[in-house]
């Protein structure tokens, strides 16, 4: 489950919106990194197709996604996610109550195009707990008429300065080559991300080049067999030609997902493996399985299941832990669409 690079390029090639096009390090965290927060209960949320009134943002959408987390078992959401979307599906914001005390933690609002791509954006978070410094950012990003992103700027402060900009170049079949970061927005150009692809449209490799000491200080390599395009991805993360993470994921003839598996330090030993895939007649993930290894409490087996409804939508996700010493912990989330 890795969410390197190359899944930010998923996204970005296939002209489809996306909150973060430029690479901007390696999250090597899987479906457990979800947050088990419990410390405040709270009475469930009022599905509705307005953001929430504190927010200020004057946008209508055209359906809701509201997500409960319930992490005690007692039936009262500690955590929730509410988001908005435009016709096109494209996510116009993006709330996240992390604690169930009906304020929102971490927000995100958008302004879209008529395709749906994200032209602007705010994120704001606040200092939850009060050792994480809270974030008051904004975005804008410039779409080309094939749905590629071409340029986005940054603005970390909100006070009308721009402090990193990102260009982007494709070739003629939609694929991201170039990446070039602006990290001081001085003209001057700090990193370059190089991509190369097989015919069939594959990710080869991503490398990057610190310009100011012309060294490669990142490097991403991909190898795939048939018959189904498994897939291994190596990370170089520092541009010593030693590889600091290993991946590996394997698909059935239909291209569903079985296996996959992480070792974040590839020192050789998983720091997570999920073995056991179940899909749906529609080939939605029914149940996946497996254990990732955790620092104070060793491995953790782990089972996600998901329900739907009639259109595909997610409408339930349950997740549980066997965690040695605390015994089955069971975490459950209900969605409510409006639409």
């Amino acid at each position: 489950m890795s969410r390197s690079f190359a899944a930010l390029l998923v996204v970005a090639c296939s002209g489809k919106p996306t909150d973060d096009v430029h690479f901007d390090g390696v999250d090597t965290g899987t479906e457990s990194d979800t947050d088990t927060d419990t410390d405040t209960d709270a009475d469930t949320a009022v599905v509705d197709t307005a953001p929430p009134p504190d927010t200020g943002v004057p946008v209508e959408a055209a359906c809701t996604r509201l997500g409960e987390w319930d992490y005690n078992g007692d039936g009262r959401p500690d955590e929730v996610f509410f988001s908005g979307y435009d016709a096109l599906d494209a996510t116009l914001w993006f709330y996240d109550d992390s604690n169930g005390d009906g304020a929102n933690e971490d927000t995100w609002d958008y302004v879209n195009d008529p395709e749906g791509n994200h032209v602007s954006g705010e994120h704001h978070t606040d200092a939850v707990p009060p050792s994480i410094p809270a974030v008051n950012e904004s975005f804008t990003t410039v779409w080309d008429g094939s749905g590629n992103a071409t340029h986005e700027e940054w603005d970390w402060n909100r006070d009308g300065v721009v402090d990193l900009a990102y260009d982007y170049l494709y070739d003629g079949y939609g694929h991201l080559v170039t990446e070039t970061a602006d990290l001081r927005n001085d003209g001057s150009i700090e990193v370059t991300w190089t991509l190369t692809w097989t015919p069939a449209g594959e990710l080869l490799s991503v490398v990057g080049i610190d310009e100011v000491t012309g060294l490669v200080n990142y490097t991403e390599t991909y190898t795939y067999s048939p018959p189904n395009g498994d897939v291994v991805e190596d990370i170089d993360a520092d541009g010593d030609a030693v590889v600091d993470e290993h991946y590996e994921t394997r698909f059935d003839a239909s291209g569903n997902t079985v296996y996959q598996l992480g070792d974040t330090d590839a020192d050789g030993l998983p720091n997570w493996e999920y073995d056991t895939f179940t899909y749906d007649a529609n080939g939605n993930l029914l149940s996946e399985a497996g254990y990732f290894i955790d620092s104070g409490y060793g491995v953790i087996p782990e089972t996600w299941e998901w329900t739907y409804d009639a259109l595909d939508r997610s409408i339930g996700v349950t997740r549980t832990l066997e965690v040695p010493g605390l015994g089955v912990l069971v975490y459950t989330e209900e969605i409510t669409w409006s639409c």
